[in-house]
């Protein structure tokens, strides 16, 4: 009994043309995968500096401290800056400041998260 050509099943060339093919896909899932987990980590960073930012605001806005003056600190991990200067006005009485925090170090050296704010100067 002779088999016909159709019914000889997969050739070794076949099969490792499969194997390379699904070598692709899983390699290209795999890139996703990991795309994802760095756009996870960095909206997680993000999230913990504003978090932080807001809280530096915070305590910054409840302070009696008044005048042109920076301050720096880490919380929970992040690195952060206040710093408060006058804000450049010419009608305003009593005077207006200029508060800016940022928090977190992106891979590029900025900030991950600035806030900015005005208040009334204390006397």
């Amino acid at each position: 009994m002779t088999r016909s050509n159709a019914t000889r099943g997969f050739s070794l060339v076949e099969t490792l043309i499969a194997l390379a093919i699904i070598a692709a896909a899983l390699a290209a899932t795999l890139q996703v995968v990991v795309s994802q987990a760095r756009a996870t980590r960095t909206v997680d960073d993000r999230r913990i500096a504003m978090l932080v930012a807001q809280s530096q605001l915070a305590a910054i806005a409840a302070a009696a401290d008044t005048g042109q003056f920076e301050t720096r600190g880490r919380t929970s991990g992040v690195d952060w800056r206040v710093q408060i200067a006058p804000y450049p006005t010419q009608f305003a009485r009593p005077k207006i400041e200029s508060i800016t925090v940022s928090a977190g170090k992106g891979p590029n050296g900025k900030p991950l998260a600035v806030l900015h704010s005005l208040r009334l100067a204390r006397p």
